[in-house]
């Protein structure tokens, strides 16, 4: 709740203090209708879609690939690295399945957990066939994001931490003979602005949060998202 305070002359001249309490949701669509009317005062013709769209909110981008979403439908997600990217970051393409199956999961997306798909990819000599995988985990699609670059540094400064990665993404769809139906190919850059001095926090913080970034990143092409939410910068 909050108080809005207002002045107001009785029928004798005096003035008195007016304290309404207003509930703190009515309020903020209060003063989205005040925003409103200023937007038409300003636009004109186009001031009732300014209103509706500040009353609705902003709408979201939707997914390029909006299949996952659908009821029914089960996912394996598959990450894999280059030779020279796991001498360096032996492990990368396990913790990108692992943040993915997060992401996908805080969507409401039905994903097999990311410790059973790399169990199974061990037992079977690492096999990475999109069918067979599909049909072990009997999913409907498999996601394959294979990292063709991974770095935590700026370039020629060790001192200094940019990260850089390039991923291609590929899914296969069991309905399609587990053909491939989409692609696409996605560079990340963290953090956008300056980049961070390695003495300020650890590789492995650094690389939770380009993780992060970057599991974002590249969820958003399966999911509707907002405007501006996938923008980190320091």
């Amino acid at each position: 709740m909050e108080r809005i305070g207002s002045v107001k002359d009785d029928r004798n001249g005096n003035r008195s203090n007016i304290q309404l309490t207003v509930p703190v949701p009515r309020l903020f669509t209060i003063q989205l209708l005040m925003t409103g009317v200023l937007i038409c005062t300003i636009t004109g013709c186009g001031s009732l879609v300014g209103m509706f769209v500040l009353m609705q909110g902003f709408k979201s981008i939707p997914a390029q690939f909006d299949e996952f979403s659908a009821r029914g439908s089960r996912v394996v997600v598959v990450c894999k690295a280059d030779v020279p990217i796991k001498l360096n970051y032996s492990n990368i393409d396990r913790e990108l399945a692992k943040y993915m199956n997060r992401r996908f999961r805080e969507e409401g997306i039905e994903i097999v957990n990311h410790d059973k798909v790399s169990d199974w990819l061990d037992t079977n000599g690492g096999i990475e066939d999109a069918q067979e995988v599909g049909k072990a985990f009997e999913a409907n699609y498999v996601l394959m994001i294979d990292l063709k670059s991974y770095s935590l540094y700026e370039d020629n400064s060790p001192s200094l931490y940019r990260a850089k990665a390039m991923a291609v993404m590929e899914v296969y769809k069991a309905e399609d003979d587990w053909g491939m139906v989409w692609d696409m190919e996605h560079d990340s850059i963290y953090p956008i602005g300056h980049p961070i001095p390695v003495h300020e926090m650890r590789d492995s913080a650094f690389q939770r949060s380009f993780l992060l970034q970057l599991s974002q990143e590249l969820g958003r092409y399966f999911y509707p998202h907002e405007p501006g939410e996938d923008v980190t910068a320091f």
